[in-house]
C-alpha cells in the first residue's frame, strides 16, 4: 500500500468560486492515513464543482475523481 511521504503533514482543500475562496481545510496526513475517505468526501460534499484537482505526485498519471471514489470506498 502506498502512503503520503513522511515530510507531508497535511493536505489542504480550497474551493474558489469567481477568485473567491469559498472552502478550506487542512487535514493531518496521521488522519488520513487512518481513513483516506475524509479527503475524498470533502470535494463530493461541496458539489457542485466543476473541477477537482489533487497531487499527482512525481510521475504519477492523472485519475478521474470516480476511480479515486472506486478504490477508496471498495475497501
Amino acid at each position: 500500500m502506498l502512503g503520503p511521504a513522511p515530510e507531508i503533514k497535511s493536505f489542504d482543500v480550497f474551493g474558489l468560486d469567481d477568485e473567491k475562496i469559498f472552502l478550506y481545510e487542512s487535514i493531518q496526513t496521521k488522519e488520513l492515513c487512518k481513513g483516506p475517505e475524509k479527503l475524498v468526501q470533502l470535494p463530493l460534499d461541496t458539489e457542485p464543482m466543476d473541477v477537482t484537482v489533487g497531487p499527482s505526485g512525481y510521475g504519477i498519471p492523472l485519475k478521474h475523481m470516480l476511480e479515486i471514489i472506486d478504490e477508496v470506498f471498495s475497501r
